[in-house]
């Protein structure tokens, strides 16, 4: 019922009803079943189409984990799994909360797939983000030069996440930092939306911040375009 009002969005009734069948099933089966599982997704993809990025994180992170316990990495039902958590971190004006969520992501990403790619290199930029929020710079750093690698031996734009974080703990000046978002912005055609409202959430930060504005043609022209 609750997945039908969510498809319908009566997201308000499909929380309720998702909140009753997980508490149930919570009682009953336990953490780890797989039913109980289930019924915490449903809630994480109410929360996901609220915009409860925060909500669904909690929700979608155990079903990560408890899914491959029963699985394996490799079992269909996590790639879609791993895309909700992968978007609603991305999503989240705050990682810090959620180094956990990021690193459990990653961690299953490295497991599941045969060779790194841009998905690993994402989620490395997204563990990089809770850890520079949390102050641990130099795995953030170690994370952010992995990512890097994969990005260009993939021969991929970076991403502005990248040089955001990157900026934040001195792998690039904020001037370098300030092109990224500006040319991101003014040249949003194949940019990742979601990196795109990062984008202008943390040039309006900056700005706010009293940093020197970045003539706009040459931004245009920055090496980092801010594919997501």
């Amino acid at each position: 019922r609750a997945v039908q009002l969510w498809r319908e969005r009566r997201f308000d009734e499909a929380q309720t009803i998702a909140k009753e069948v997980l508490e149930g099933r919570l009682r009953v089966l336990g953490e780890g079943h797989p039913d109980t599982l289930i019924a915490r997704w449903t809630l994480g993809l109410v929360h996901d189409s609220e915009g409860r990025f925060a909500d669904a994180i909690e929700q979608v992170t155990p079903v990560l984990t408890g899914w491959e316990t029963i699985h394996g990495p490799r079992h269909p039902f996590l790639a879609s799994v791993s895309t909700v958590l992968a978007r609603n971190l991305a999503r989240n004006d705050s990682l810090a909360p959620f180094e956990d969520s990021a690193r459990a992501l990653l961690e299953h990403q490295e497991r599941a797939l045969e060779e790194e790619n841009t998905h690993i290199a994402r989620d490395l930029v997204l563990l990089a983000q809770a850890l520079v929020e949390n102050g641990k710079h130099e795995e953030a750093s170690e994370a952010l030069e992995r990512a890097l690698e994969i990005y260009a031996d993939e021969e991929a734009a970076i991403p502005v996440r990248w040089s955001v974080n990157a900026g934040a703990i001195g792998l690039v000046d904020e001037d370098e930092v300030m092109l990224a978002l500006r040319a991101a912005i003014a040249e949003p055609e194949g940019v990742d939306p979601d990196e795109l409202r990062f984008a202008r959430k943390r040039l309006a930060q900056l700005e706010r911040d009293g940093q020197e504005p970045v003539d706009g043609a040459a931004a245009t022209e920055a090496s980092f375009s801010g594919d997501g």
